[in-house]
């Protein structure tokens, strides 16, 4: 039989075998280095900006008013109503927020991009606007612009899907 190739084969391990013993030995006083920490993550934890997040993204929706102005205590601010949905319709939102929300989360991840987040968002304010979805929608992806600049272009969010009306 022919055992050419298993004497080459053979070599090659034992190169391999030379060459970590050699590295093992000659490596010198090298010393680990720490993984950089990024910026997002200085000093709380993954599971603490989740719940920091839920906690924004579902806040309740509140309109601003001008203190400035004096307001009789008779009067009352009226509250902008919402547009009402169908069940099928708030089904349909609901999943997309939760999506929408996911992926938020997902995106604060390095070397993770809010690509679907904002695609989300941009289709709950087609689908439904004038509702309270469509203005959660617009203040997550204000949240993403803030996190950076460039998101915006980026991603073609219009000054329209940041406008946030009276709302906060």
């Amino acid at each position: 039989m022919n055992t050419f190739w298993l004497k080459v084969a053979g070599v090659g391990i034992l190169a391999v075998v030379v060459l970590i013993v050699a590295s093992q030995f000659t490596g010198g006083d090298h010393k680990p280095v720490a993984p950089e920490t990024s910026h997002s993550s200085s000093s709380t934890d993954v599971y603490e900006q989740d719940a920091k997040d839920h906690e924004r993204l579902n806040a309740p929706i509140q309109i601003e008013t001008n203190e400035s102005a004096p307001v009789p205590e008779e009067a009352t601010i009226e509250l902008p109503a919402f547009a009402k949905l169908t069940t099928d319709q708030q089904v349909a939102a609901d999943q997309l927020w939760q999506m929408a929300e996911q992926s938020f989360k997902i995106g604060r991840k390095p070397m993770m991009t809010f690509g679907n987040c904002v695609r989300y968002c941009q289709q709950m304010i087609q689908q439904f606007p004038g509702t309270e979805y469509a203005i959660k929608a617009k203040r997550m992806l204000n949240d993403v612009v803030e996190i950076n600049d460039r998101y915006k272009g980026q991603f073609n969010i219009t000054d329209e899907e940041l406008d946030m009306g009276p709302y906060k």
